[in-house]
């Protein structure tokens, strides 16, 4: 596992690249960065996001939820955001 982070992070410093510097990039951090602010406010949904700025629902419900775009998490945390391991569930108290 450790392998694994090291390649990583190897990677990334490397110069891979990341959100809106990438070749193929429609959103940009900005965009991003508001898109999770609107949806965790209520006030709007990935679907209708997804339509305004030309994405699918997919590209747009991982880059809200944090799935993509992790570069942005320290500036605008993603929605449902609940700690630094994603996926990760509390036990349930029975």
């Amino acid at each position: 596992m450790a392998k694994r982070k090291k390649k990583a992070t190897k990677k990334v410093q490397d110069g891979q690249v990341r959100g809106e510097t990438h070749g193929s990039a429609v959103l940009d951090d900005t965009i991003v960065g508001r898109c999770r602010k609107q949806v965790r406010a209520g006030k709007t949904t990935c679907a209708a996001l997804a339509r305004r700025f030309g994405v699918s629902q997919s590209a747009m419900y991982q880059a809200v939820h944090g799935y993509t775009w992790q570069h942005l998490d320290s500036k605008v945390k993603p929605v449902g955001y609940s700690g630094p391991y994603r996926g990760s569930r509390t036990p349930s108290k029975a």
